[in-house]
């Protein structure tokens, strides 16, 4: 796997993270025990957030699912739109999409093709963008997986 594609993926693992760690970072094994019958291994949640790869997308659901179960039962304030299901399918799709078709570039060079990647092959629905000098627009809707692509972009994107 080439940097770009890594970086992109690391990124989505970060997002992970940052979820559990919203929620009081739970222990893995705490996470597998809320899984119940889907069973969501304590390694497999450790993977998903180590960033070496790509987790797939039933384990992506499973610990967002497993993150927003540990939420409620101890009475934490979260936002739910963080939990959302489907938000989390369309970032994974988007991060298999781009690792697998990244070429070899710097860093900003590889971030700024991703939301063009994206945007031509309409990987997030309603995505209207235009670039505008050295930036992609980026529309307020679907504001978590829009975060995202401006946290990839880092400063080239300017918030709509």
């Amino acid at each position: 796997m080439n940097e770009s594609a890594h970086r992109v993926i690391r990124q989505f693992a970060e997002e992970l993270a940052h979820l559990r760690q919203a929620v009081g970072a739970p222990s893995f094994r705490t996470l597998e025990s809320l899984s119940n019958g889907r069973r969501l291994r304590r390694s497999t949640a450790a993977d998903a957030v180590a960033g070496d790869r790509l987790p797939s997308l039933p384990v992506v659901l499973m610990f967002v699912t497993a993150c927003h179960e540990f939420a409620c039962r101890n009475h934490l304030e979260v936002n739910d739109e963080d939990f959302n299901r489907i938000e989390w399918r369309n970032k994974w799709i988007a991060v298999r999409e781009l690792s697998q078709r990244l070429p070899e570039r710097d860093d900003n060079t590889a971030a700024s093709g991703s939301v063009h990647l994206l945007i031509e092959r309409g990987a997030i629905e309603g995505l209207r963008s235009h670039v505008q000098g050295s930036g992609v627009r980026v529309p307020a809707t679907s504001m978590p997986l829009n975060r995202w692509l401006r946290r990839c972009m880092g400063v080239a994107t300017r918030r709509a």
